[in-house]
């Protein structure tokens, strides 16, 4: 079932509230980290923002049940180009130095 209908299921209209309350608050911080992203300094915490937005609409549509195989095999699509982009960029810097 979909997030809002777990929280009606739950709490009736104070659950739709507070699931609206915690996934606004959640997609306004991930915005947040999602703009602060730069190849420059690419690192961990930035691939799991990058990760967590491409399942957005996925939670969004389907609550959290059944997600955690596609966050496991998004994760090697997302993963491996930056990570070879990270790798790319410091060699870069190691030939500059």
């Amino acid at each position: 079932t979909s997030p809002i209908a777990e929280g009606w299921i739950n709490l009736k209209h104070l659950g739709i509230f507070i699931t609206g309350l915690i996934y606004g608050i959640s997609i306004g911080l991930l915005q947040l980290f999602y703009n602060k992203i730069s190849l420059d300094k690419i690192n961990l915490s930035d691939i799991f923002v990058l990760n967590t937005l491409g399942i957005v609409p996925l939670i969004m549509r389907s609550g959290s049940a059944g997600i955690y195989n596609w966050i496991f095999s998004s994760s090697f699509v997302m993963f491996l180009p930056i990570l070879l982009i990270s790798l790319f960029h410091r060699k870069r810097h190691l030939r500059k130095l």
